[in-house]
């Protein structure tokens, strides 16, 4: 089962799949991230001899890689979508467009790796997936956002089973940027820009996770505006009560987690 978050700057995304992370390995349940999934793929196709250090780093990138490209082919018009939507961004250099679409790349990878491999009774939580991935993609953009634009990069997208998008009002959103420290690529940016983009960040959050339940996937909104634990707490109910959970998961393994 694949979970994965969407939400704006400052929303408390990470920290709230940290949060799931916790709660479902305080319940005993099979929970991994796609890098160690991906890790325990090459762990398998390798000997011994080069699973660790440096030679592992380059097998580990060169069997993403070959991943990368399979989804390319998988994928055409997803990937050229992606690719022009960085390169538009005409208001950023060079170095910071080539690293968004890296960015895309590097998820890419993960979810043709990953999902065909992962066995239903265990969960893949994703912090930023392809559909989170939209924010840097179309949120950097210093004119009138089109949801248009957004809408069809989402109905691309391969379907995933849950997304978990999570709000809170832009204010808070701010406030947590700047007292945890702003995300790198913000750093030193001037409040004006800071703002806009985290504004940004969070319209695009709402109508990527409209795109999603308009093509009929699975979505989950959390208001993260009350606190973590009430917040965390809400989100495992509301998993416990999907019908893919219900599923492939038994009565124990839902009492347990909620």
């Amino acid at each position: 089962m694949w979970i994965e978050f969407l939400g704006g700057v400052g929303s408390g995304k990470s920290s709230l799949a940290t949060a799931l992370r916790e709660r479902l390995n305080t319940a005993e349940f099979p929970v991994s991230s796609p890098q160690q999934l991906l890790d325990i793929r090459l762990a398998q196709a390798l000997p011994g001899a080069i699973r660790y250090g440096r030679s592992q780093k380059i097998a580990r990138r060169a069997l993403l890689t070959g991943y990368q490209a399979r989804f390319s082919l998988k994928h055409p018009k997803l990937v050229w979508q992606a690719w022009n939507a960085s390169q538009n961004l005409r208001n950023l250099p060079g170095w910071h467009r080539n690293i968004i679409f890296h960015l895309f790349f590097e998820v890419a990878g993960w979810y043709e790796a990953v999902p065909y491999r992962v066995p239903p009774k265990r969960i893949v939580v994703v912090d930023e997936g392809l559909a989170h991935r939209s924010i840097n993609l179309f949120a950097w953009q210093n004119r009138d956002l089109d949801a248009g634009e957004i809408q069809a990069y989402i109905e691309n997208l391969p379907k995933v089973v849950l997304t978990i998008l999570v709000c809170a009002p832009v204010q808070d959103c701010l406030e947590r940027a700047y007292n945890r420290g702003l995300p790198l690529r913000l750093r030193g940016k001037d409040p004006q820009t800071v703002r806009r983009f985290v504004e940004n960040s969070h319209t695009v959050a709402l109508l990527a996770g409209n795109a999603l339940t308009s093509r009929g996937s699975p979505v989950i909104e959390i208001d993260n505006s009350l606190g973590l634990e009430q917040s965390i707490t809400t989100l495992c109910r509301q998993i416990t009560e999907t019908p893919m959970f219900q599923k492939y998961f038994t009565k124990q393994y839902q009492t347990a987690f909620s």
